[in-house]
């Protein structure tokens, strides 16, 4: 977590008032601390803010959260701890795609995996490069 909040740049002008607006402040990329944990696979990070309380369905400007930006990198462990604290598995983001669809199209099969095996995340089909993938299992 160290390492996510050191990126965090916080100002004297900076006024909070809560916990939870610390967790849940967002940079001039809408990014949240959980968000930028989410995507260097720190569960820790993710976890100890999901304890604390912060929103894991916040969405940084391009509409993603921290389920698309795990499954972008990979991030297996740090997508299975969003996912206990509360993020949403069929969050879409502005381009209308799911954490699922962003693992199968970067080739991030494990977090798609994970994602498609969670008990309310919705089934769906897409067409890649003339193949069909069908995440319902």
């Amino acid at each position: 977590m160290v390492d996510t909040l050191s990126e965090r740049k916080f100002t004297k002008d900076d006024q909070f008032h809560s916990i939870q607006e610390v967790v849940d402040h967002q940079d001039i990329h809408g990014n949240t601390a959980a968000i930028i944990a989410a995507g260097k696979n720190n569960a820790t990070g993710v976890q100890v803010l999901g304890v604390a309380g912060a929103n894991m369905n916040l969405k940084n400007k391009e509409g993603n959260t921290v389920i698309h930006v795990a499954a972008a990198a990979n991030a297996t462990e740090a997508l299975k701890v969003g996912l206990q604290h509360g993020a949403d598995g069929n969050a879409q983001n502005e381009n209308g795609d799911t954490g699922t669809i962003i693992g199968l199209t970067t080739g991030n099969n494990d977090a798609a995996e994970v994602l498609y095996r969670t008990p309310g995340v919705s089934c769906l089909k897409i067409t890649l490069t003339s193949t069909l993938y069908n995440t319902c299992l």
